[in-house]
């Protein structure tokens, strides 16, 4: 909403206009909730557009995107998320899984918890957190309890990324989509390994 009331007229005076892109997603339901808002709102963003000098996308695929939904008048920017490896630290014994997401349906946590479900029984002594808050909390720690992973899963809410890669060994990421993630990107510079769904924006990392 900010880059739509920034693209309001500003008067003989108006500055540069710069928007960066990064959370445009090729399932238009994942940030509609009805059906009847996604064509309005492309115009919206097709409008806006015009005004705006130029347009920054974090990922080619995100370029594309606004390219294929927004029609702008000139070429995106495509300039990558930069990241910073964070240090490693020793890690407790056994398999630990890290997910860093809201608590929300389109990062498909319910789908983690069935396939971390199945990985204990080879692997029992690994672990799963869970890491961040949302909508679902209640229903995923429900799940939880009914597979008989509450000794497994932990969720502690809120947590600092760096510190929590450097006691996990992979970073689980099932969205429906993402645009260039940092999580990703910094779990594969802190040499963590991922597992991810291949909608995930041109990140060159897809690797489990």
């Amino acid at each position: 909403y900010a880059d739509v009331v920034a693209a309001l007229p500003l008067g003989k005076h108006r500055p540069r206009l710069v928007t960066t892109e990064h959370g445009i997603a090729r399932d238009d339901i994942v940030y509609h909730q009805s059906a009847r808002t996604v064509r309005p709102m492309e115009e919206v963003h097709h409008a806006r557009l015009r005004r705006f000098d130029t347009a920054i996308a974090v990922s080619q695929a995100t370029a594309d995107a606004m390219q294929d939904k927004w029609r702008p008048s000139r070429p995106s920017t495509v300039i990558p998320n930069g990241i910073t490896a964070p240090s490693r630290v020793p890690k407790q014994p056994g398999l630990r899984i890290l997910s860093l997401a809201r608590l929300a349906p389109e990062k498909r946590l319910d789908a983690l918890l069935e396939g971390f479900a199945l990985l204990t029984k080879d692997h029992p002594d690994a672990r799963l957190t869970l890491a961040g808050k949302g909508e679902l909390e209640a229903d995923l720690k429900a799940h939880v309890s009914r597979l008989g992973l509450t000794d497994k899963v932990a969720f502690p809410g809120f947590v600092d990324a760096d510190a929590a890669m450097a006691e996990h060994d992979v970073l689980a990421m099932l969205s429906v989509w993402e645009n260039s993630s940092y999580a990703l990107l910094d779990a594969a510079a802190a040499g963590l390994g991922v597992v991810a769904s291949g909608y995930l924006g041109n990140i060159p990392l897809m690797i489990a």
